[in-house]
């Protein structure tokens, strides 16, 4: 089964890869799962792991997660140290234009709206830069949807994207070194205080300006979305999912769209997200799909039994499960494929969807699903074992893809 590559937008990251397959066995592990190896092969007839002896297998999973957190440790760095190389070139190359020193060149425009806790994230974001690349990722982004759905994935321009990429990358790494709320970068970059002036802005530079009421109304929208956020995370209990969490953010992240949507006139809502690609996974700039693309990944099958086998499978690798684990996780697997309506497992990919920009309505399902394996697979952990606190941070979710008819 092979990656496919997609523009990871906003999202700080070493390279552009959106890979397919996390949970299935033949799938590349994703960011931050790490890798181990492989773990003995299995009788083709009875489908059993042999045994390693007395010891040894616990002694193999122990090694297996040690050797994965320190990829992900250094893969972490790697990606630290890129991001900030990307960051101070793309400052270099702007002071140099402009002819302006540094910090002169870090920010030239002021927010339109300001909101209580999140000044020191809103003053540092250059907002003319951001506008500027928003409005010209947005218009590259349904290009090459269209290009997508001709067949050709990787147009000769798409480098493009990357360009007007970086200062969405400097706003992202502004609003999480200020330590504003959300999962991920993205989930930082995509909060109501900030989006609110992304929305703002990027109108003003496409010559469609929000009129005086208009913007009277957005101010107050994202007023509204920055408390009920706050209020969201205040009430968790302890022991709360990560998942559970990020499910909630990103439908409240999703009302916040639409009502701007009906908000905006026509003309406006096709400038932010236009219709081709609205509430596309990687290519809508103004969806919840911003903070899933960096945690959903598609397996592929043919039908439910294919999908629980697959996902019993690469979670007992994922997870670097004992066999003592194996009964836990299938039924967790069983419950989680079961939840899954048939209509849903039996809709056909379109073009888009076979190269990984489903829409975010599909990517909400497989979260709820998700959710629930996490949840059985719980109820059979011991509360406070390293492996339940690993299940309860997770928040990588699995996304059904019905493999294609040969």
């Amino acid at each position: 089964m092979r990656p496919i590559t997609a523009l990871i937008v906003v999202l700080l990251s070493a390279g552009l890869a959106f890979s397919i397959g996390w949970f299935s066995k033949d799938g590349p592990a994703p960011e931050g799962a790490g890798t181990t190896k492989p773990a003995p092969a299995a009788d083709p007839k009875t489908d059993e792991t042999p045994a390693l002896g007395d010891g040894v297998e616990t002694k193999l999973a122990d090694a297996r997660r040690k050797l994965s957190e320190e990829q992900d440790r250094r893969r972490r760095l790697e990606q630290e140290r890129d991001h900030l190389v990307r960051e101070l070139a793309a400052r270099k190359a702007s002071a140099e234009g402009n002819g302006v020193g540094p910090e002169e060149a870090a920010g030239s425009h002021e927010p339109r709206f300001r909101y209580q806790k999140f000044e020191e994230a809103l003053t540092s974001i250059d907002w003319t830069k951001s506008a500027e690349a928003t409005v010209n990722l947005a218009s590259l982004l349904s290009k090459w949807g269209e290009e997508i759905e001709k067949g050709n994935r990787t147009p000769n321009w798409i480098g493009q994207l990357q360009r007007w990429n970086g200062p969405l990358v400097s706003a992202a790494i502004s609003a999480q070194n200020a330590e504003v709320p959300g999962t991920g970068v993205n989930g930082a970059f995509s909060h109501p205080s900030i989006m609110a002036n992304l929305v703002q802005a990027t109108l003003i530079e496409a010559g469609e300006p929000l009129d005086e009421d208009q913007e009277k109304q957005l101010r107050e929208l994202g007023r509204k979305y920055v408390e009920e956020d706050a209020r969201r995370l205040d009430g968790y209990p302890e022991g709360t999912l990560a998942l559970e969490k990020t499910i909630d953010e990103a439908a409240l992240k999703d009302r916040f769209y639409a009502d701007v949507d009906r908000l905006v006139t026509s003309v406006q809502r096709e400038i932010l997200h236009p219709e081709a690609i609205r509430g596309r996974l990687t290519l809508d700039l103004f969806s919840s799909g911003i903070i899933w693309l960096t945690m959903a990944e598609a397996t592929r099958y043919t039908d439910r039994e294919d999908l629980v086998r697959q996902i019993t499978r690469a979670a007992m690798q994922h997870f670097t499960l004992a066999d003592e684990h194996k009964d836990a996780v299938h039924e967790a697997a069983r419950r989680w494929g079961g939840s899954f309506t048939q209509e849903y497992l039996d809709e056909e990919a379109d073009a888009l969807s076979q190269a990984g920009r489903v829409t975010v309505a599909r990517v909400n399902v497989a979260a709820r699903s998700q959710l629930v394996f996490y949840k059985t697979l719980l109820e059979r952990l011991p509360a406070d074992s390293e492996l339940a606190k690993r299940v309860r941070n997770s928040t990588r979710i699995v996304l059904p893809l019905k493999r294609r008819n040969s």
